[in-house]
């Protein structure tokens, strides 16, 4: 679908390979979550105000 969508494929796909880097580094102070994921963003909100 976001390839149908995207105004610029070659940016896209340079995004995620920056976020591919990010997982790969598996920094604990960082979270990488779906913006259109609500139930993971509440758990994730959830867990950073213990």
């Amino acid at each position: 679908m976001e390839a149908l969508v995207a105004f610029d494929l070659k940016r896209v796909s340079d995004n995620h390979a920056r976020l591919a880097e990010l997982y790969r580094r598996a920094d604990p102070d960082l979270a990488i979550s779906c913006a259109h994921d609500s139930a993971l963003y509440e758990k994730m909100c959830a867990q950073a105000c213990n």
